[in-house]
């Protein structure tokens, strides 16, 4: 059984068009991510992994929910998801 999960912070409501953090600002809306007011290219997927997480800030999200969530009812394999993170993680670690 899984244990509770502690709210740390508020999570922005899934209305918000822009969400913030540090020095990126996400748009919702369009699929943009900005850091310092600048475009980041990052591929839909990725995006919506991101969009994902920061509407969920605070939780723990589990893999399945994030591939059933990302996936439109297709079948994702865990290594893709991986790579969904490493672009994340890529983009916002050396831009």
């Amino acid at each position: 059984m899984p244990s509770p999960i502690r709210r740390e912070s508020p999570a922005p409501t899934p209305r918000s068009q822009h969400i913030s953090f540090d020095n990126f600002e996400a748009d919702m809306r369009s699929g943009e991510l900005r850091k310092n007011g600048s475009r980041i290219r990052l591929q839909a997927q990725p995006f919506q992994l991101l969009a994902l997480l920061l509407q969920n800030s605070g939780e723990v999200v589990p893999r399945d929910e994030i591939c059933s969530e990302l996936s439109d009812g297709r079948y994702m394999l865990y290594s893709q998801l991986d790579e969904n993170n490493s672009n994340i993680m890529l983009v916002s670690n050396f831009l």
